[in-house]
């Protein structure tokens, strides 16, 4: 489920629908590893914005974890939802606002109907 279907309760915590979207990857990819590309991809979002707005705060408030590529330079960074507090209170939020988005939308979607109409 993307991320966007419930912001803004989550992009309010987070600060952003791009980190919302990216966090949604980490939580549905749960113990994979992703390079920036793959994740930046799976998002939606620019790299560029990535690594200029979202990377930092991310690893700042260790809601993701980062394994060095290495010396290969063909190898590049990897990174994973951490095994923090912080980052399984902010999955469980996750999880509860799609819980509550899957068990409301068919009621938010027949009222949205009969106002159109």
């Amino acid at each position: 489920m993307c991320a966007n279907q419930f912001s803004p309760a989550l992009s309010q915590v987070l600060g952003s629908e791009a980190r919302c979207d990216l966090f949604a990857v980490l939580v549905e990819r749960r113990g994979e590893w992703l390079t920036a590309a793959e994740w930046c991809d799976q998002a939606g979002v620019s790299r560029s914005g990535f690594h200029r707005d979202h990377k930092s705060l991310f690893l700042g408030f260790d809601l993701v974890a980062l394994r060095d590529g290495g010396s290969d330079a063909s190898t590049h960074p990897t990174y994973s939802l951490a095994d923090t507090e912080q980052a399984d209170l902010l999955a469980d939020l996750h999880y509860a606002l799609e819980d509550e988005l899957e068990n409301t939308g068919p009621l938010l979607s027949a009222a949205l109907d009969g106002f159109v109409r």
